[in-house]
């Protein structure tokens, strides 16, 4: 067998023998599946008019009978038996057993004609022999630095290389990775590269976006001298370039060090060489912006963002490798404005606001969203992009989150006042209001639904739209008896009208209970909320203005002891129902969910259970989305958090804490009316006031939203199962990937084509799923993420108090609130949460958040249950390990970490 012809037996196309090696440019046909993802991406480039080394592909199937030996192997035996968890010791023996793997004649006669091969591409020619994983380098998972490469590998090494690459496919690293990333660690699978080696006199990687600020219109190129592998590994502090892409200027220039680099040695290796030269440029101008090209040229080709490793050789830019960048915050095109625009910056109002979640939202939910602020719009008459206004709307749908364009606003307020305006919900989000330049967002021309004629206009109408919601906003200011009994009455009409929705309800139904939701919003739950924020901001603003340690410590306490809050009362009811029955019950939680609907618990717990599923069936974790399951809906989501709640210790109850806040707050409200003036005191009497009446109703207009939505949810399952048992759609779960107008036009036209849209937005979903860990506060039109001012000092920990008190615990960092328990005393590091993330306060020693304020879920909960709390750290899902000791001090804001 020779691989040096084109006329000789080499594998050209899938339909030949797949075990044999391949010339890269002969595997068009290969699949990546074949010969790995690292060698289909090289294809692709070559294909496209790329200059990369000549390269030969060991693809997967060549490996298959190493696979079945070490299958038969009793180290792989314990591997495939390993619980989940750490599984170093396991991939350590696997690896060792495949060191023992010997070639067989066929693998050891290709390997020959590799050897030769290389050998005849010059003398003292050698090769790069890059691992080529099936799974590596695709959109949703790279691999970056998990399987191995080996440098400068002469002919005669080029046996153990091929090895040393098999052997990194069962790398802890990557087996890890792949149990993050729902791959089958069971089943690995490996292709080798072996590639001409490039003796470059430069080289580096390049990304086609800014990695750190995530602009879209940025390009990052690192370089050191001579190879890559010193700037891929960390070794050195490289050169780095910034390009702005549309005006092809450099905007970074900033030299490293280079102090240690790395070249091909004269007998093939490696070798290093150190000398600081700092002073010089790796790459010429022109070089850069040559590379910046090629990385805008690659967009094009892949259609997605790219990072590449390259090699100048002789003056000549080779690419060496290219994959797609995993971790960047994608944007749908219709947020994006043209690369070089102007741009738009847009606030994420599902963090903080809203859903008050980190995770994706499906098209289902967006579009109740949306439902629900058109309905908004029309109840005070106000434009939108389908009406009156020409230039977009203020709130934006798309790419599974809620945005408003904060650009518009910026005509009326800066960034600065927005910034106060959040104060009080979402600290971190008001720190990087403080950073942001007005100017650069701003329109170069006033909104068209911002021109004073229009808003004047809106105002007058609105005004008359809106004169009974105003009224019942100035009776519940004024006339407390009065307004709670109308509340009351508007508050049962409109759950009776839920509970009288039927499953089979038309979709027209849905809409005409939306717009009763709304009005018992508008007229109901804010009139009753209003009061009480004002209270609570005119609190604030006293306390940062207190002459005294002491006062500010007064004022704190009246901003908590909130009466009948419903999700705080919701944390004290599933607390009071573990106490009900015997403790060893939640180590079976199926045995108990039988017992439950058998009606054989203790009576007292039963009686507590309706009652619970009666009042709260509608909430539970991630409860704005309509695909999430309610605690009404299986008693597994409800006893989950409940055996969590019943590990609580002995000597707390959260219900008495919360009945202490209550106390400390009228003491605290009695201790400032003593020494107050008389102005001071009836101000503090009407805040008192408030703050007794309607604090209870805080999450009140969030539970009538939360009410609707599990009806919807259950309204649309039922019609999911129809649509599928008439084989309109493949499972009951792509009715969620789906509008309420394509479902009602289904309901009129069998023939309407359900299935393409579910599956093609169900996709477009996934991606956003996968890739997404962290949804950022602001975001711009073209991918640039806003941050706050830097803090000094150590304030890398050091973020906003929104509830007192110290603590020192474990980190238990949190995605979603059923990944792992909440032991008695960790400290719950979360994104943010909702109201289904209460249960696991009750154990949390202390709570940190990146999304928060003194009025937000978090903030709110903490201190009603004397959690101390920390809202407007930075990356705390990433910063934080599971294990590491802190203390959390909520009142000054900081968490210091154990040396």
């Amino acid at each position: 067998m020779s691989l040096q012809s084109d006329s000789v037996d080499v594998h050209e196309a899938s339909g030949d023998d797949p075990a044999r090696p391949v010339l890269l440019s002969k595997a068009s046909g290969s699949t990546a599946a074949e010969i790995g993802g690292k060698a289909a991406s090289l294809v692709r480039l070559a294909t496209a008019g790329f200059r990369v080394p000549e390269s030969v592909v060991l693809p997967a199937a060549w490996f298959s009978c190493w696979w079945e030996e070490l299958r038969a192997t009793q180290a792989w035996e314990r591997f495939a038996q390993a619980e989940a968890g750490p599984i170093g010791e396991h991939c350590s023996a696997v690896q060792a057993a495949a060191r023992e793997l010997r070639y067989p004649a066929e693998m050891r006669s290709a390997l020959d004609e590799l050897e030769r091969l290389v050998a005849s591409w010059g003398a003292g020619a050698t090769c790069a022999v890059r691992s080529s994983s099936p799974e590596e380098d695709l959109e949703g998972a790279s691999f970056a630095g998990g399987y191995v490469t080996v440098l400068g590998v002469a002919p005669g090494g080029i046996e153990d290389a091929v090895r040393e690459c098999f052997i990194s496919a069962l790398d802890e690293r990557v087996v890890v990775y792949k149990q993050q990333h729902g791959f089958d660690i069971h089943q690995p699978s490996i292709a080798v590269l072996v590639q001409r080696q490039i003796e470059s006199e430069v080289a580096g990687v390049g990304f086609s976006l800014n990695p750190i600020t995530n602009d879209f219109d940025e390009a990052v190129i690192d370089a050191n001298f001579g190879l890559g592998e010193s700037v891929v590994s960390g070794e050195v502090t490289p050169d780095h370039f910034v390009v702005d892409k549309p005006r092809r200027e450099i905007l970074e220039r900033r030299l490293g060090s280079k102090a240690r680099s790395r070249w091909v040695g004269p007998g093939g290796g490696v070798e290093l060489r150190e000398r600081d030269r700092s002073d010089e440029a790796s790459l010429s101008d022109a070089q850069v912006l040559e590379l910046t090209q090629v990385l805008e040229r690659l967009e094009g080709v892949y259609g997605y963002p790219v990072d590449i490793e390259w090699a100048y050789a002789q003056g000549e830019l080779h690419l060496l490798q290219s994959r797609p960048v995993t971790t960047y915050m994608p944007l749908p095109p219709e947020l994006q404005t043209a690369p070089g625009a102007r741009r738009r910056l847009y606030f994420d109002g599902a963090l903080s606001d809203g859903p008050t979640t980190n995770r994706p939202l499906t098209r289902l939910s967006l579009d109740s969203f949306e439902l629900m602020v058109r309905g908004i719009y029309q109840s005070f008459d106000v434009p939108n992009s389908q009406d009156e206004a020409d230039d977009g709307d203020l709130v934006l749908y798309g790419g599974a989150r809620i945005y408003a364009d904060f650009s518009k606003i910026f005509w009326w307020f800066s960034p600065r006042r927005l910034s106060g305006l959040y104060e009080l919900i979402d600290r971190l989000l008001a720190r990087t209001l403080m950073n942001v330049d007005r100017k650069r967002y701003m329109p170069e021309r006033r909104p068209s639904v911002l021109s004073p004629v229009l808003l004047l206009r809106t105002l007058a109408r609105g005004l008359m739209k809106s004169r009974r919601m105003l009224w019942r906003i100035l009776l519940a200011f004024v006339s407390v008896p009065r307004f709670m009994r109308r509340f009351h009455e508007d508050v049962r009409e409109y759950e009776q009208a839920i509970a009288d929705l039927r499953v089979d309800a038309p979709v027209s139904e849905i809409r005409a209970l939306n717009a009763r939701m709304i009005k018992v919003l508008m007229e109901a739950g804010m009139p009753a909320v209003y009061p009480f924020l004002t209270a609570a901001a005119l609190i604030e603003g006293m306390r940062k203005k207190a002459k005294t340690p002491e006062i500010a410590v007064l004022l704190d306490c009246m901003n908590r002891g909130y009466e009948g809050e419903l999700i705080v009362d919701m944390g004290i009811q599933m607390f009071a129902m573990t106490r009900l029955i015997d403790a060893s019950e939640f180590e079976d939680i199926e045995a108990l969910g039988r017992k439950i609907q058998s009606r054989s618990v203790p009576e007292a717990f039963l009686q507590a259970w309706d009652e619970f599923i009666l009042r709260y069936g509608c909430r539970g974790p991630l409860e704005m989305e309509l695909r999430s399951p309610r605690y009404g809906d299986s008693p597994d989501l409800l006893l989950r958090q409940l055996a969590t709640i019943a590990k609580a210790p002995s000597d707390y109850d959260p219900g008495v804490a919360s009945a202490r806040a209550v106390e400390e707050r009228k003491r605290a409200t009695a201790s400032l009316l003593a020494g107050a003036n008389w102005r001071k005191r009836r101000l503090l009497n009407l805040i008192s006031d408030w703050v007794d009446a309607y604090s209870g109703e805080r999450d009140t207009p969030k539970h009538q939203m939360v009410m609707l939505a599990t009806a919807m949810r259950h309204n649309v399952l039922g019609l999911g199962e129809r649509l599928v048992k008439a084989g309109r759609l493949d499972s009951v779960d792509d009715v969620f990937h789906l509008k309420w107008a394509e479902l009602e036009a289904a309901e009129s036209d069998p023939a309407f084509d359900l299935r393409s849209l579910a599956l093609e937005h169900g996709r477009s979903f996934r991606r956003v799923e996968s890739r997404v860990k962290e949804f950022p506060p602001l975001i711009d039109s073209r991918g640039r993420i806003p941050r706050p001012l830097p803090e000094p000092d150590d304030a890398a920990l050091k973020g906003f108090g929104i509830a007192p008190g110290v603590a020192r615990g474990p980190i238990k960092v949190l995605h979603d609130p059923y990944e792992k328990q909440v032991e008695p005393g960790d400290v719950l590091v979360a994104h943010t949460t909702d109201p289904g993330w209460t249960p696991l306060f009750i154990n949390a020693a202390a709570i940190i958040l990146q999304v928060g304020g003194v009025m937000q879920h978090g903030g709110v909960v903490a201190r009603e249950y004397g959690k101390p709390c920390v809202a407007g750290i930075e990356r705390v899902l990433t910063r934080f390990e599971d294990g590491q000791m802190v203390e959390v001090d909520g009142s000054t804001g900081r968490v210091r970490l154990d040396p």
